[in-house]
């Protein structure tokens, strides 16, 4: 249980006590009766904005992961356009080879290693599990 919820279910049992001992109700609240619902006001406010923000702040993050997620989609296909461009340009014509073997085992595994990593860290960051972190 936080403080201020501590502390206002301390001054409501104050006040109970209060007003059993008075009988009935006052005919006009006491200041320390309209001191706590002044406070009950500006919390319920302040908890209400707390939620508008979160909200459009999940909002946000839909519409980015959205716009990102076509983004990397379309960066795989293209390195993946690319790599097999490659490749036919390659073994299009056996007289004419633009990389040599090693040249193109090191080409192939450089550009599917970043292309895994690329797409893990893009999708951690994404689709993290909490929109707060």
């Amino acid at each position: 249980m936080s403080a201020e919820d501590q502390l206002s279910k301390q001054i409501s049992e104050s006040i109970s006590r209060m007003l059993s001992r008075v009988g009935d109700s006052p005919a006009s609240p006491s200041p320390e009766v309209s001191a706590i619902e002044a406070y009950r006001d500006e919390k319920h406010s302040l908890d209400k904005q707390r939620f508008d923000e979160d909200i459009k702040d999940i909002q946000s993050a839909r519409t980015q992961r959205e716009k990102y997620a076509r983004w990397v989609f379309l960066l795989v296909a293209a390195w993946i356009g690319a790599l097999f461009l490659i490749l036919i340009a390659q073994g299009a014509c056996p007289a004419w080879h633009p990389f040599s073997d090693k040249v193109l085992i090191a080409l192939i595994s450089s550009m599917t290693i970043n292309l895994i990593g690329t797409l893990v860290i893009v999708l951690k960051y994404i689709f993290k599990s909490d929109p707060k972190a």
